[in-house]
């Protein structure tokens, strides 16, 4: 909310499209085997390949996407466009795209397992499939839940892509970061318990859009 009061003040609108174009090419390339461990949960009733598909399809996602994240959220936070944000990682040597994926695939192996697994039982549900707005609702409702569980994790993510660049202001303190634990430590002290869970709401958003846009496509092009 104060991010978008700060755009609105500056007139500065297409902040938020900064990083747009690096992070459309991750995400295309990262959601193919994600929608394809997805389509291979969508036919299996146990639980257990629900978890095994929903970690694979999270765990090859964040893998193709970190890179251009990485420079997305440099771009975000520093104002500045993909190339100059680019020459910035670029200084702290190429592993440093990389730098928040450890964290980032510890979230997805139980992430993208409860949230294939909560979507896959809620489809399950008799209810008005043909409507739209349904077609929304168990992409929403599993990336609302997982999110709420995992954001002070994705926060640590975040903390680790930014750690060393010029990004010192959204940085807790401006030594290296010790270890997660002290981190998260950190974070809890400066924002309290509630602070830990900024950003679920938009997280599941960002979900049920995600996969409601690819059932509507599935319906209209007959992919399954």
């Amino acid at each position: 909310n104060n991010y978008i009061k700060d755009i609105i003040k500056q007139r500065n609108y297409f902040r938020i499209m900064k990083g747009y174009y690096p992070m459309i090419i991750s995400v295309g390339f990262a959601h193919i085997p994600l929608f394809y461990c997805y389509d291979m949960n969508k036919n299996t009733d146990s639980i257990y390949n629900n978890f095994f598909y929903g970690s694979m399809g999270k765990i090859a996602h964040d893998i193709i996407m970190c890179p251009g994240d990485t420079i997305r959220m440099h771009c975000n936070l520093l104002n500045i466009n993909g190339y100059n944000s680019t020459k910035i990682i670029l200084k702290k040597g190429p592993s440093y795209f990389f730098k928040g994926l450890p964290i980032s695939l510890l979230i997805s192996i139980p992430g993208g397992g409860m949230e294939f697994l909560i979507i896959n039982r809620i489809e399950r549900l008799e209810y008005n499939k043909n409507n739209i707005v349904f077609k929304f609702m168990p992409g929403f409702i599993g990336g609302f839940l997982t999110s709420i569980l995992l954001t002070p994790f994705d926060y640590l993510k975040t903390q680790m892509q930014i750690q060393g660049s010029e990004i010192n202001k959204y940085k807790i303190y401006k030594s290296n970061i010790k270890n997660h634990l002290f981190l998260l430590n950190k974070y809890y002290n400066n924002v309290g318990f509630r602070g830990l869970f900024r950003g679920s709401f938009i997280r599941g958003f960002n979900s049920a859009i995600c996969y409601g846009t690819y059932e509507i496509l599935s319906t209209v092009y007959k992919i399954n």
